[in-house]
């Protein structure tokens, strides 16, 4: 007689796991010290013996409680030193990394339809025309090449990306080409983008 299979044991649906919001905790270890600008604004200024050196004359517990005010103050990083913690709201971590110095700002540019509705990125990666006010998913950092091209990152840390046939969508970890876009600036100060593929 043939031998009696062995059943075989269900397999699991995974689960999927949400990707990342536009903003999360972003320690600033070894960046200049941040200046407020329309990206990034800082929330709170605490300084006491709660955030300086523990009995051991180590730092971590005061950093501990520098992370603890950020998260209390909704913010989304934090300047430490001994003694002394700021808190920082920031619009993502590029606009972070712009905002550690003088002068510097990153370009963010937003998108509309005919009809005056605005695209917005979505976790899903997917990108949509919205009515009313635009919410922060609806700019984009501007990134410029150096041969001429640029390319736009979503609030979420991902590329634009144009794909044969005319769809879009919000789902680049790297920049390739159909990353890049050609940008034609008009006299209006509107923008058209030309994708890879040759099509606006």
């Amino acid at each position: 007689a043939p031998p009696t299979p062995t059943p075989r044991k269900p397999v699991p649906t995974p689960v999927p796991t949400p990707p990342e919001g536009p903003l999360k905790p972003a320690p600033n270890c070894y960046l200049a010290p941040l200046v407020h600008n329309a990206d990034c604004e800082r929330l709170a200024l605490l300084e006491g013996w709660e955030y300086g050196p523990n009995k051991y004359g180590q730092e971590t517990s005061g950093r501990t409680m520098c992370l603890k005010s950020m998260r209390e103050h909704k913010g989304d990083t934090f300047v430490y030193s001994s003694g002394r913690c700021e808190v920082w709201r920031c619009i993502s971590r590029r606009a972070l990394k712009a905002s550690a110095g003088p002068g510097s700002e990153v370009i963010r540019v937003s998108f509309s339809d005919k009809d005056g509705r605005t695209l917005t990125a979505s976790q899903d990666g997917a990108l949509r025309f919205l009515e009313g006010t635009p919410a922060p998913q609806a700019h984009f950092h501007y990134i410029e090449h150096g041969d001429g091209t640029v390319s736009l990152e979503s609030l979420y840390g991902r590329y634009l990306t144009a794909r044969p046939g005319g769809a879009i969508l919000d789902e680049a970890k790297l920049i390739d080409d159909w990353e890049k876009f050609t940008a034609l600036k008009h006299a209006s100060g509107k923008l058209s983008l030309q994708t890879y593929h040759g099509e606006f």
